[in-house]
């Protein structure tokens, strides 16, 4: 069997990188068993921050939750020397898969030791590559990409593709060919089997209570869902509570004064950080996940909200319009800002008993939408096939 290296720079227990730390997690437990060894290689500290992760042995080999080795990283060590020191029980790497693209030092260091060891290197961009990702800081963006070009067009480097529109975007951006394009769709995150019996959310006729779990920068658009919520009827109710890592404070500053002048109507609250593990029981406290983002390859959290029957808000710019087509929520232009405001106010109206069945809905749409099965076989599959033999 063979050896498999990835680099991210979150990872449990981490909690402030946001989706690509969960598709890590989700990656490590369907291949622990095809791999004879599987070393995820990140950061020692939280994003944005200089402490030590509670809990954690930074700079050395520690043994993870799944059986996979785990190298926490404090900046000094951050050294391909370092690494391949701590690599040496190995014996040899096989696959290195970077889940970045932009990450420079990141992918730096995974491709020299691509050639250290003789090893195949796949590379997830995860959006990165989309029209409005690009349009953050393009002039850089652009001359970045037209530098990569030259190294990457190698046959021993992969990439890895969400969906159809991402395999494009990868190869028009990149020059790369088809057959270096792997199409994997996102492995989701699923509540505990017993998850659905502790459920007892009842929704009260003329609110609503809202919850945005993410990110808090300009991408994630959280300035935008609060400033939707100033036409809300002051007859309808709306307690907003907010979760995540305050990654631009000086945006933050812009959501609080636009949340400062909202009707007494409208409550918000910022409710600080939350665990992965405790993302689903936080989610059923809540009637509508509000998530207007500029754009999401995938959206860990949107399935995780419709897995714990929450209905789900968000803009055009994610893999979920299809929601359009049942009542579990509303995928809508950011053109149109009055129907955010509408959906939320028709949504406050309804009943319970309406509402219960609008979010067994979503439950439904995520399983038919997601054949969670189906998706791990093809990772186990195609990873096997590109590993260097």
């Amino acid at each position: 069997m063979s050896n498999l290296v990835i680099f991210n720079w979150g990872y449990y227990p981490a909690k402030t990188y946001g989706g690509p730390a969960i598709s890590i997690e989700n990656i490590v437990r369907t291949l622990i068993n095809e791999f004879e060894s599987i070393t995820v290689i990140c950061n020692a500290h939280e994003l944005n921050s200089s402490e030590k992760i509670e809990g954690i042995e930074a700079n050395s080999i520690c043994k993870g939750l799944y059986g996979e080795n785990i190298l926490y990283l404090d900046e000094e060590h951050k050294n391909v020397g370092f690494i391949k020191e701590k690599l040496a029980f190995l014996g040899s790497v096989d696959l290195i898969y970077v889940n970045s693209f932009f990450a420079w030092k990141q992918l730096s260091m995974a491709n020299k030791l691509r050639k250290i060891y003789g090893a195949n290197m796949l590379i997830a961009p995860r959006g990165e590559l989309e029209k409005n990702a690009l349009a953050i800081k393009a002039p850089k963006k652009k001359i970045y990409n037209a530098i990569l070009r030259n190294f990457l067009n190698r046959d021993d480097i992969f990439f890895h593709a969400t969906n159809e529109l991402e395999k494009e975007n990868i190869k028009r951006h990149l020059k790369i060919k088809d057959e270096r394009v792997l199409i994997l769709d996102n492995i989701p995150s699923l509540p505990s089997e017993n998850f659905y019996e502790k459920l007892n959310k009842t929704k009260l006729e003329n609110h609503l209570d809202l919850v945005f779990i993410s990110r808090i920068q300009s991408k994630k658009n959280l300035k935008y869902a609060l400033e939707c919520l100033e036409d809300i009827p002051e007859e309808i109710t709306i307690k907003f509570d907010i979760y995540g890592p305050i990654e631009n404070e000086e945006y933050f500053d812009e959501c609080k004064a636009v949340a400062q002048k909202l009707p007494d109507n409208i409550n918000v609250n910022y409710k600080g950080l939350v665990s992965h593990e405790d993302v689903f029981n936080t989610f059923s406290k809540y009637d509508l996940f509000f998530f207007p983002t500029l754009s999401e390859n995938f959206g860990h959290v949107i399935a995780e909200a419709l897995a714990s029957k929450v209905l789900v808000l968000t803009s055009d710019q994610t893999p979920w319009n299809d929601i359009n087509m049942t009542n579990a929520g509303r995928a809508i232009p950011l053109e149109s800002k009055t129907e955010f405001s509408k959906y939320i106010s028709d949504l406050a109206k309804v009943t319970d008993l309406e509402y219960k069945n609008y979010r067994d809905q979503g439950l439904e749409y995520l399983e038919g939408k997601l054949n969670t099965d189906v998706i791990k076989d093809k990772y186990r599959r195609e990873f096997k096939n590109i590993t260097k033999q």
